[in-house]
């Protein structure tokens, strides 16, 4: 059988799973000698575990040129009728016009680091991902980033040790080290040591702290997409346009923004709480999914649910009406890089109304 060379493209493809799912997934290879030579030669084939559900990835080689939709819908059903499974086309490149036809004929395909279409699973249909900031500097990680802004917005204060800070926010105490070791580099914070324990004392504060660190900060959405969930609220806080219309005199966007961690996103879409829409015309609400959970910024009206839900993920918390807005710093990152005049502006009156 002929050597099919998809190395690359699984790489890729790995990595931008875990960037959607939350976890790095397994693939398995997959012996095809029952299927016609056309698409041995043309596929690779793994199984893999998605969203709670069996799938065979057919992973285009790198010396094939695009096909046609029809082409791709010819060979998407005949892999899946000679398999017995669910399809899965992993492709390098997809035209917009082919994108469209492939959603209109409903056939699963992914183009790593761009656009995923899994009917009723999953969909991701950006052309690419958002630029990165041109501001100089290496990025803090999520954990680094969530104590700076824990610290200004007066969640976890001076002097606290290391162990109370990842009790406080949930993480584990070497992630909370690592951030530490982040913080002490880029000359935010320095430690000490109140008997046995190690403590970060913050070289500034208030905004001072915030213009400093801001170089540094990243916005905390992973990515977004639309969603069809038919009573959105709690664990999700309003973001995006929406939360900033609620604090500022800008007006809503049609649909409402929302925000969850990437781990609740996945494990609420794998429990059917929502589903992903193509586009807006389906959907009733955008969706952001964070980098770290932005309950733990919101405002002290959550505070109580969190651990709760936190330990409920899978078990279908019962819906619940929030009007609870993601925290002013976290929104500001989130919506610094938007071009719209009036957004920028709001987000200069957000700013002077935050409490340092």
């Amino acid at each position: 059988m002929q050597f099919i060379d998809v190395s690359a493209l699984r790489e890729s493809l790995v990595t931008y799973l875990d960037s959607v799912t939350g976890e790095r997934p397994a693939l398995r290879p997959m012996a095809v000698s029952a299927l016609p030579l056309f698409l041995r030669e043309r596929y690779a084939c793994y199984e893999v575990r998605l969203f709670g559900r069996d799938y065979v990835l057919a992973m285009e080689g790198r010396d094939w040129d695009a096909g046609s939709p029809a082409q791709y819908e010819t060979q998407s059903r005949a892999l899946a009728a000679k398999l017995g499974r669910d399809v899965i086309l992993v492709l390098r490149a997809l035209s917009p016009y082919s994108r469209r036809r492939l959603i209109r004929l409903n056939i699963p395909f992914i183009v790593p680091e761009s656009q995923l279409f899994l009917p009723l699973v999953m969909i991701d249909l950006r052309e690419r991902y958002a630029a990165a900031d041109n501001t100089s500097g290496k990025r803090l990680s999520p954990t680094a980033q969530l104590i700076v802004i824990s610290h200004l917005l007066h969640r976890i204060e001076d002097d606290l040790s290391l162990q109370k800070i990842a009790e406080k926010l949930g993480c584990s105490p070497m992630m909370v080290t690592k951030a530490k070791d982040e913080l002490e580099a880029a000359g935010l914070c320095d430690t000490g040591r109140q008997g046995r324990s190690v403590v970060l004392i913050f070289r500034a504060q208030g905004k001072v702290l915030w213009h400093k660190a801001l170089p540094l900060l990243a916005s905390p959405v992973l990515k977004t997409c639309w969603l069809r969930w038919e009573h959105p609220g709690y664990p999700a806080l309003l973001a995006g346009i929406t939360a900033l219309s609620q604090k500022t005199m800008l007006a809503d966007d049609p649909l409402p923004t929302y925000a969850l961690d990437r781990e609740s996103f996945r494990a609420n879409l794998e429990g059917g709480l929502y589903r992903g829409c193509p586009g807006p015309e389906e959907a009733t609400v955008r969706m952001e999914a964070w980098r770290y959970n932005p309950l733990l910024l919101g405002a002290e009206g959550v505070k109580a649910k969190t651990s709760r839900y936190l330990e409920s993920i899978g078990s279908h918390p019962k819906p619940q009406t929030i009007s609870t807005t993601v925290d002013p710093l976290s929104l500001y990152l989130s919506l610094r890089d938007n071009n719209d005049e009036r957004v920028q502006q709001q987000l200069e009156h957000l700013m002077e109304s935050v409490p340092w």
